[in-house]
């Protein structure tokens, strides 16, 4: 096991620094001046002689590879400059809006596979039976909704109507309660989907009917083999929506105001803040390829057929 985490760790470092070339390059090659923007939110005249000093000042003056040695020599260091706008280093603005961004993504997942996993189990068990009919319509139409109308039509009912929630948020647990619904409800009614599917091919396997032959109960049938087969198909699901939720939520977190990694950099963007832009960046790619990494080493938990083979790979 852990010969296989070094080398997937290995195979890791190519694919982040592939991004951090990406990354700085965008921004390089980006056709708004930083310096400029700096001078014109320091309430500067922006002169000629002014934005080169600027230029130089920010480093903006030396060939690409300089600046990006450079930027990325910080990187490792921890260090990822201060922000144009607030002047605050980019580290401490992440370390202030990511807990905010995780909290509301680990309710969405939660609130996701606590609705998902019955009403798919569900609809598996009564196929083509009224349940299973009411279920997939349901998935249909939640599924086809963008996020933004459903988060402003929760907001209409429960805040402006209803006067149930705030109408902005301000980070307490209260506030979160309509953003991880808007968040929950497309993924809901995907994982429903995808659970049903999984569990529907279980239940046509030829070891179920072998269980059901020799008289044992459905119900044991299906949590402690059927489910727990269907376990994979979950686990990817779950590895493939973190990216989601943590690169998605801006919408959401714009139309709630939720003090997010997703409100923090379209704001960022909209002043052209490229060092919060690529502190983003790099910060949710790192997140992404460690849950990634953390999903396929469940596979092989979950499954000794997938150990199996690596092993003799």
């Amino acid at each position: 096991m852990l010969k296989y985490v070094y080398r997937r760790l290995l195979q890791l470092i190519p694919i982040l620094i592939g991004i951090t070339v990406i990354n700085f390059g965008i921004m390089f090659l980006s056709p708004s001046d930083p310096a400029e923007r700096e001078l014109v939110l320091r309430g500067m005249m922006v002169s000629q002689e002014t934005l080169d000093a600027m230029r130089a000042d920010l480093g903006l003056d030396r060939p690409f590879w300089v600046q990006y040695g450079h930027w990325t020599l910080n990187l490792l260091r921890g260090d990822l400059g201060n922000s144009y706008a607030s002047g605050r280093p980019v580290m401490t603005e992440i370390r202030e809006r990511l807990p905010h961004t995780i909290s509301l993504a680990a309710g969405a997942m939660l609130m996701t596979m606590v609705v998902s996993i019955p009403l798919g189990l569900l609809a598996a068990v009564r196929q083509n039976g009224i349940w299973d009919y009411l279920i997939r319509v349901a998935t249909f139409v939640g599924g086809t909704m963008p996020g933004f109308l459903v988060g402003l039509l929760l907001i209409y009912v429960f805040a402006l109507r209803l006067n149930w929630q705030p109408v902005i948020s301000d980070g307490s647990l209260r506030s979160m309660i309509l953003p991880v619904i808007t968040l929950a409800l497309a993924m809901t009614c995907k994982y429903i989907r995808q659970i049903r599917a999984a569990i529907l091919e279980e239940l046509d396997k030829e070891y179920v009917w072998g269980a059901r032959a020799r008289g044992v109960k459905e119900k044991y049938i299906l949590y402690r083999n059927v489910l727990k087969n269907s376990m994979l198909t979950i686990i990817t699901l779950v590895g493939l929506s973190v990216g989601y939720l943590l690169g998605g939520t801006a919408i959401v977190e714009i139309i709630f105001t939720w003090p997010g990694m997703g409100k923090l950099v379209m704001d960022a963007i909209n002043m052209r803040d490229y060092p919060v832009v690529q502190g983003y960046v790099i910060w949710m790619a790192i997140i992404f390829v460690s849950v990634n990494l953390l999903t396929d080493l469940s596979y092989r938990f979950l499954n000794p057929r997938i150990r199996l083979s690596n092993e003799l790979a």
